[in-house]
């Protein structure tokens, strides 16, 4: 009978070393401090728009709004009205994604007056006098391609004098409706007591050892959570793009997510709930013995969880910043991927009529191959086009990481590769974009890491066929197949001048040739070969449903961007031109080290599908070296990256990959009239 024993956690070995555990209890105070003095702040609701109204400092927590004005006159000394020329526009820095109330108080002016919002037209005034006090309700429409802004247009007709304005006040009261709705004193005050309901009876049952205070602390600690889930979902239905300032919504949702974090982590590793034991300790070990056993399967819960966390935090914020899914999909490539998906490369299909679309060549849709379109597809049945585009990538980047994690175990490539293959889903920096959006690279680095493993381990048929998957995703997959004949060519020539250095010089060229093409491995070759097949059978899909077999070659856009002259790509955008230098530099140092350390195999599949990259005209050069990085920066820098420094240097660092990515989200979208048609025809 195996006879279990107590295992102290790592985490109550550093609270009980002095430090952490205060740090980690004063965390949770200031959290919930800076949360109720958060929620006890009322928004002003109010914004003047005029007359002579500057820089708006609204009151309480809201955003310093600046205002723009063309047309608008100086402000009468008697009475503070102010000419108002017919044209006249307002820019306001500030939005809401619900109903809004325009105040308009007009002191004098003649003919037809046009009010209009975005480009919308919400109230007209007309008659021989304009003076009087107007309202207008609207719900805004959001600029295209802009920030959250509001923009007044007032057009006066059939007279040629400009009105009188008195007063302009915008009134946003219904923006924070939901959180008008709940009582914030009493939300703050009943999250106080519960919190202080788990301090107190936490602490008072781990110094007793009482299971029942300790029970009775985890259900303060259950109340505190589910006030902060709800305050959460207020601060959700509210919206970032109302006029609260945006660092302190932002701050006000890390406060939040931080006293989820610590009532969490305090409640089931702190509070004793049986034998003096948290519940914590009490599944430490069972979960440890489990993971010794099935050491593949904790990988793949470990890694599946926290590409999870890693892709809610991303979509998450992205959502609440444009309050709507739709920059997941409007990011390039991810629109033309649904393309594809929909037509599946018929010229017919409506998606091609759009105009953005029809005004691309017909052998334009060549540039993307067949699989991550199909496997859209595949998952746009049953949920949809835009969760079909989402998917898949979590399930091949979570594959990914696994096959990647077995990948540096089985080889000896690193000595943690389980910390290895989680930094490799959000390193390096434009890969987490790329495995949250539409777009193949998921599913290419999942196939081509299965590729080589199976290569590695001599599985030539298994290396053809998964092989066969990358160079179906992308037309860049073909590098994989020259790679690894560049690997079979290195076994049969470099073992004879590593058993006798002067070989070559003792035996005729002829007769050194013959002795390696005799070592090649032939069969593992022709397993290989179903990649070029793959290709052949991509070419033969456009022959039939884009009338040439030979479409690909003929693209008139530049979609291939190699140029014959390397490191062009500098000289593309000088935006990234300083970033693209020092990838080129970590490249060629991987390279390197994989020489130096005799990783030969390695260094000739890197140089296959990394030395492209170095002649491509294009000022994405990390998106396009993504297929090398597995092997030209993880397998020679894993020291490095698995050392000391580098653990403590990954939280602040996964911080910023998070905040580049959710601002690149912004940029490089379809425009929204296009996106509007393609929602219209896609279920």
């Amino acid at each position: 009978m195996l006879k279990l024993t107590q295992v102290d956690s790592p985490f109550l070995a550093k609270t009980r070393s002095g430090w952490f555990w205060p740090a980690w209890i004063v965390g949770g105070m200031v959290a919930a401090l800076a949360w109720g003095v958060l929620a006890l702040g009322q928004p002003q609701t109010e914004l003047s728009l005029g007359p002579a109204s500057g820089d708006n400092a609204l009151a309480g927590f809201n955003s310093f709004v600046t205002l723009h004005r063309i047309g608008f006159g100086p402000v009468a000394a008697d009475g503070g009205s102010q000419p108002i020329a017919t044209g006249a526009t307002l820019r306001a820095e500030a939005f809401s994604y619900r109903p809004l109330t325009l105040h308009l108080d007009i002191r004098g002016g003649r003919g037809s007056l046009q009010v209009a919002v975005n480009g919308q037209l919400i109230g007209a005034v007309a008659g021989p006098e304009l003076a009087g006090s107007y309202r207008f309700s609207f719900l805004p429409q959001r600029p295209p391609d802009e920030k959250p802004q509001l923009h007044f247009l007032f057009t006066l007709k059939d007279s040629d004098s400009p009105w009188q304005l008195s007063d302009l006040t915008l009134d946003l009261t219904e923006q924070w409706q939901p959180l008008d709705e709940a009582s914030s004193r009493e939300l703050a005050i009943a999250l106080g007591l519960a919190l202080g309901l788990l301090l107190g009876a936490g602490l008072m049952a781990r110094r007793k050892g009482s299971a029942g205070v300790g029970w009775l602390a985890l259900l303060g600690g259950a109340s505190a959570a589910g006030l902060v889930v709800y305050r959460l979902g207020l601060q959700v239905a509210v919206g970032s793009g109302g006029e609260l300032n945006s660092l302190v919504y932002w701050g006000w949702l890390a406060a939040s997510l931080y006293l989820l974090v610590f009532l969490a982590g305090f409640g089931l590793t702190l509070v004793p709930v049986r034998a003096g034991r948290s519940l914590t300790e009490l599944t430490q070990q069972p979960a440890r013995l489990w993971a010794d056993r099935h050491p593949f399967r904790a990988a793949a819960v470990s890694l599946g969880v926290f590409n999870a966390l890693l892709m809610t935090a991303f979509v998450g914020v992205v959502a609440l910043q444009n309050n709507s899914f739709d920059n997941l999909g409007r990011f390039w490539d991810g629109p033309e991927y649904l393309v594809l998906s929909h037509s599946l490369y018929d010229p017919t299909d409506p998606l091609l009529q759009i105009p953005a679309f029809a005004a691309k060549s017909h052998f334009y849709w060549a540039a993307h191959f067949p699989l991550y379109p199909l496997l859209v597809r595949l998952f746009a049945e049953p949920f949809g086009y835009l969760p079909g585009l989402l998917i898949p990538n979590f399930l091949f980047g979570t594959g990914f990481a696994l096959a990647l994690y077995r990948f540096l175990k089985d080889f000896g490539y690193s000595r943690h590769p389980l910390w290895l293959s989680g930094l490799a889903l959000f390193l390096p920096l434009r890969w987490l974009i790329y495995h949250s959006v539409g777009s193949s690279e998921a599913v290419t680095l999942f196939f081509l890491v299965l590729s080589v493993y199976a290569f590695k381990r001599e599985r030539y048929g298994l290396a053809g066929l998964w092989g066969t998957a990358v160079v179906l995703t992308r037309p860049n997959g073909i590098f994989l197949y020259t790679g690894l004949t560049l690997v079979l060519l290195w076994q049969a020539f470099e073992p004879s001048r590593q058993a006798e250095p002067d070989l070559k010089l003792k035996l005729k060229w002829d007769e050194w040739l013959r002795r390696g093409l005799a070592r090649f491995n032939w069969r593992g070759f022709a397993a290989l070969s179903l990649m070029p097949l793959a290709l052949l059978l991509v070419f033969a899909l456009f022959a039939w449903r884009l009338g040439d077999f030979w479409a690909y070659l003929r693209i008139p856009e530049d979609v291939k961007h190699i140029y014959p002259l390397p490191f062009t790509s500098l000289d593309v955008n000088v935006g990234r031109g300083e970033g693209d230098f020092y990838y080129y530099l970590l490249e060629a140092a991987g390279l390197s080290l994989l020489w130096q350390r005799k990783h030969y195999d390695l260094f000739w599949l890197s140089l296959a599908l990394a030395g492209p990259t170095f002649f491509l005209l294009h000022d994405d050069i990390l998106r396009y070296s993504l297929p090398a990085f597995p092997f030209v920066l993880l397998v020679p820098f894993a020291a490095v990256l698995e050392s000391r420094v580098a653990r403590w240097l990954a939280l602040p660092t996964l911080l910023a990959v998070l905040i580049y990515s959710w601002s690149q989200l912004n940029t490089n979208l379809v425009d929204p009239e296009t996106w509007r048609a393609m929602r219209v025809l896609l279920p």
